[in-house]
């Protein structure tokens, strides 16, 4: 179930801020969060790209490396050129 605080009455003495602000203090708080959340996903997926990269040098499939192969060399360059993109955004 949801916590509901409609029409909740809090003390004046115990308000921090200004009344009917809480919102927009709470979003700006939340910008670093939302920063380190999203390093976090880059970092992830540059570690995913290295890994399938590894994995593809390694695998041998019909006789030749995966790696070998135009269709998986197109696919980590459109991997790594999206990863690219999400760095440069955060």
């Amino acid at each position: 179930g949801a916590v509901r605080a409609a029409r909740t009455a809090v003390p004046v003495e115990n308000l921090i801020g200004m009344e009917g602000m809480g919102f927009p203090v709470m979003a700006t708080a939340m910008n670093g969060e939302r920063l380190i959340g999203c390093m976090g996903a880059v970092r992830a997926a540059r570690t995913c790209l290295a890994e399938a990269i590894s994995y593809a040098r390694d695998r041998t499939t019909f006789g030749k490396k995966l790696s070998e192969s135009q269709v998986i060399r197109h696919k980590f360059a459109q991997m790594a050129r999206r990863v690219e993109a999400a760095q440069a955004i955060v």
